[in-house]
């Protein structure tokens, strides 16, 4: 049970009656309410520091996925994968993701690490959470500043 909950980014709560799911991962929106749930559970409620669409600022974005990278406050990153033209992608947004901010525009090399990283995690699941630890290691910085941004329109 223990490898199980480490690989799936589950801990017991402080109660220890019930489960949260802490991430970090990456996952493909299959359906509305599943993508919605999911979100919910892994942005606790929508108390993100920060969640948007990533774009790359030069060059042309993944024709067939759309990356929505978001995260609660003092948690490591998550990746969302929608399928383009896809009925959940459609509905992509506040109504879907609660404190969704749009599209952001991110340097090339931080998008293409964006799309290997989903890549790699698809390929093998057993690596997801490994692969996701170090991806928000790596851009820690980046996102963190991004995060201090959006609140301070607030």
């Amino acid at each position: 049970m223990d490898d199980l909950s480490e690989l799936m980014g589950i801990e017991a709560n402080s109660n220890l009656v019930d489960y949260d799911v802490i991430g970090p991962c990456v996952l493909i929106a299959e359906g509305p309410k599943k993508c919605s749930t999911a979100y919910d559970e892994l942005s606790n409620g929508g108390d993100i520091e920060y969640s948007v669409e990533v774009l790359p600022e030069k060059g042309m974005p993944d024709p067939s996925w759309r990356y929505v990278v978001f995260a609660a406050y003092g948690r490591l990153p998550n990746i969302f994968m929608f399928q383009r033209e896809s009925k959940t992608t459609d509905q992509l947004g506040n109504k879907l993701l609660m404190n969704y901010q749009g599209e952001s525009m991110v340097p090339a090399a931080i998008y293409r690490d964006v799309v290997s990283t989903c890549a790699q995690c698809c390929t093998d699941p057993l690596l997801n959470r490994k692969l996701m630890i170090a991806f928000g290691e790596r851009h820690a910085h980046y996102f963190g500043e991004m995060g201090k941004e959006f609140h301070t329109w607030l």
